[in-house]
């Protein structure tokens, strides 16, 4: 999905800046979605924090999650194989994941990889929660059961 807004803003990220190389992680609740905000660095060391605490908010319920960006200041391959997994976990359950990223640099690696086609990218947590409610408010399509065959 497109990336929406033409100037990034900072977005207000609700963890303080790790100082022992550790990855920053706080979440909180803004009904109908769960923000989870990320400072730091995401690399091959601090990803497993982060994947974890994206599929415990899952599996506890959080089907809706902005997970707000704008504390990082890097992020290699890792990180996105992090966030790529979990938006497809996010779909499972019937949910949704959506951005907030404000670091020219990783807009520009989501844009190379054309992952800002696989996730919404927004400039700022108001714009990421707004979305949040907006597809709150779409009905979800029951899935199809497939007629089972007849023995033949």
């Amino acid at each position: 999905m497109p990336i929406s807004g033409d100037a990034p803003q900072r977005a207000s990220a609700t963890a303080s800046t790790p100082v022992d190389g550790t990855l920053g992680l706080s979440e909180s609740s803004h009904p109908p979605a769960t923000v989870l905000a990320v400072v730091g660095e995401v690399d091959v060391r601090t990803v497993g924090s982060l994947r974890t605490r994206l599929t415990d908010l899952l599996v506890e319920g959080s089907p809706r999650l902005v997970v707000d960006l704008s504390g990082v200041t890097f992020m290699d391959s890792s990180g996105l194989g992090a966030l790529v997994s979990a938006q497809k976990r996010a779909r499972v359950f019937r949910g949704t994941l959506v951005l907030v990223v404000v670091n020219d640099a990783i807009l520009r690696v989501l844009r190379l990889t054309a992952l800002d086609r696989v996730f919404t990218v927004h400039a700022t947590l108001e714009e990421a929660l707004a979305s949040a409610r907006e597809d709150a408010r779409e009905p979800v399509a029951p899935e199809r059961v497939a007629e089972p065959e007849p023995r033949g």
